[in-house]
């Protein structure tokens, strides 16, 4: 404290402005540093979001193009007898014995 005493009155002026300067400097800086730090947060958030959103479409999509396929082939002949002779098919083959070659 003796030291501040001995200084002019100049030099306790520069002090004090330099001093909230700094204190001013560095709240600025901390507010930025979090306002930033909250608004990078919410826009990775937002990314995350949108990209499971995408993905959520993207298998929507996918399963209801299987969907249209299956009923396509559904209402083909071929299929639709194939489907019927499969289960005589498997009952036949569940009987019979098969050799182990």
């Amino acid at each position: 404290m003796t030291f501040f005493n001995r200084l002019g009155i100049q030099s306790k002026l520069l002090s004090l402005v330099l001093g909230v300067s700094l204190l001013s400097i560095t709240l600025t800086g901390l507010v930025s540093y979090f306002s930033g730090r909250a608004s990078m947060v919410e826009a990775a958030n937002q990314q995350l979001v949108s990209l499971r959103n995408a993905r959520a479409e993207a298998i929507k999509n996918y399963f209801d193009g299987l969907r249209a396929h299956t009923l396509t082939l559904g209402y083909q002949k071929m299929v639709v007898d194939a489907i019927n002779s499969f289960k005589p098919a498997f009952d036949k083959l569940e009987d019979s014995k098969l050799s182990p070659e």
